[in-house]
């Protein structure tokens, strides 16, 4: 895995693509909006790449990164919303940290308030490298690719929904909300 450092922490610094738990069993993979769905109906762990393509970005739904097998390889785990807050902190908080943790390629530019078109790349002061490669709903439908990304945490929130971190092109703010478990984002590390 390829890490940063950044403050005391070590993350991932490319988006995970695991494929197997750490027992060796293959993470479910859907290859349409009807087996996603019913994953979510289910509340079982399942991942798809961007589109339900055959592969590209994986995305997974809260159930798998919570699974009792272990998404995470040893000497990792999927971090809570406070270490993200420890990682958003280091560079400004939720309504400033957003520039420093994006990539500087990959983002949509956006229309400001005065209809001026802006750049929607960060400068990756962070090395952290968050690339906008969308989301899929509960529903299996997709959008995004360009102008957001979620990552999940570990940290529940209610029966239906969880904590996701999220960036998007035409904000300057990371938000830190929660979100339906069905739906399918990103995942990034912290080293144990």
């Amino acid at each position: 895995m390829e890490e940063i450092k950044i403050g005391k922490q070590i993350w991932t610094s490319k988006n995970v693509d695991v494929v197997q738990f750490r027992n060796g069993d293959s993470v479910p993979v859907a290859k349409n909006a009807k087996e996603w769905k019913k994953a979510v109906k289910d509340g079982k762990p399942m991942m798809c790449f961007y589109l339900f393509e055959s592969s590209g970005e994986t995305l997974y739904n809260w159930y798998a990164i919570i699974d009792e097998r272990g998404l995470s390889p040893d000497g990792w785990h999927i971090p809570t919303d406070e270490e993200w807050s420890v990682l958003i902190e280091k560079f400004g908080g939720e309504e400033i940290g957003s520039k420093e943790l994006k990539s500087d390629f990959g983002w949509d530019e956006y229309m400001d308030d005065d209809l001026n078109t802006q750049d929607g790349n960060g400068n990756n002061k962070s090395g952290f490298s968050a690339i906008p490669v969308g989301m899929c709903t509960e529903d299996g439908e997709f959008f995004g690719n360009g102008t957001q990304v979620h990552f999940w945490t570990s940290s529940d929130f209610s029966k239906s929904s969880a904590i996701d971190c999220r960036l998007f092109e035409d904000r300057k703010t990371v938000e830190c909300k929660a979100s339906e478990k069905g739906n399918g984002y990103s995942l990034r590390l912290v080293k144990d």
